[in-house]
């Protein structure tokens, strides 16, 4: 059965350097490179675009065991869709990528260099263009709350967190790939396949959601039953999940109830 997912937002939140305060009066969002049609819009010209709600349930891509019930969100963004925006900027037929910017910047140190970086990720335009994304100011009805992004930040649903890039200030579209630190040297997943006789170890930037499921509780009623029962969620990048099955003490799978999906 289904279990509600906490309404926080995992997204960059482990992965900015810091907490920018963005002026809403003076903030701007670019779209420039190889752009036939270079773009800037005021937050009041994102807002007077078409309007769009999405519920979204995010998973940070750093989640794992012993967390995982703290790393899952849902929450009702309200938007203006990206496809439209990428579209009126008349990408070059050269273009690889898009690279979405945010204001939060933090230092790094690369070969015994000390330098200082803007949080960026990218998509491949084909999948910017195709990921039913958004362009969110509203978070649950109200304006985005600074620790989530206020003014304006990117939405994809399906991804995980880290690619909902926050406090967004320029989506630049590039001919090259773009192999900043979070998506060249963190967020990146290795994974072992078999190559004839040898394991052969590949590296891939976390993108989509893979398909995961969680018990978040087990009930026993009273009256001397030795039955439970156990709730819990399984999330996927929004392909339908069809089947859920539960093991316990190393029995027999047995096939749960599923109950309709309400977070697409």
């Amino acid at each position: 059965t289904a279990y509600e997912i906490p309404k926080r937002d995992w997204s960059s939140d482990v992965c900015s350097s810091d907490l920018p305060a963005v002026d809403a009066a003076t903030w701007s969002l670019k779209v420039d490179g190889s752009a036939g049609r270079p773009l800037t819009f005021t937050l009041d010209d994102i807002k007077r675009r078409s309007r769009v709600d999405k519920t979204v349930t995010f998973e940070c891509g750093g989640n794992r065991e012993g967390v995982m019930n703290r790393m899952f969100s849902t929450v009702t963004w309200t938007g203006t869709p990206l496809k439209t925006i990428l579209e009126e900027a008349r990408p070059g037929r050269d273009v690889l990528e898009a690279v979405f910017w945010g204001a939060d910047e933090g230092e790094e140190t690369i070969r015994n260099n000390k330098y200082t970086m803007n949080f960026a990720r990218s998509m491949s335009l084909e999948d910017a263009l195709n990921a039913d994304a958004i362009i969110a100011y509203e978070a649950d009805g109200q304006p985005l709350p600074r620790v989530h992004g206020f003014p304006a930040r990117l939405i994809v649903p399906g991804w995980y967190g880290v690619s909902n890039v926050k406090w967004l200030t320029r989506i630049e579209l590039s001919p090259r790939r773009f192999m900043g630190r979070f998506m060249g040297r963190d967020y990146v997943t290795i994974m072992g396949r078999q190559v004839g006789d040898k394991v052969q170890y590949i590296e891939t930037s976390v993108t989509r959601i893979q398909v995961k499921s969680v018990i978040a509780r087990v009930l026993r009623p009273g009256g001397g039953n030795n039955s439970m029962t156990v709730q819990g969620m399984a999330v996927s990048d929004g392909t339908p999940i069809q089947r859920v099955e539960v093991q316990v003490d190393g029995g027999a799978w047995q096939p749960a109830k599923l109950e309709a999906n309400t977070n697409p």
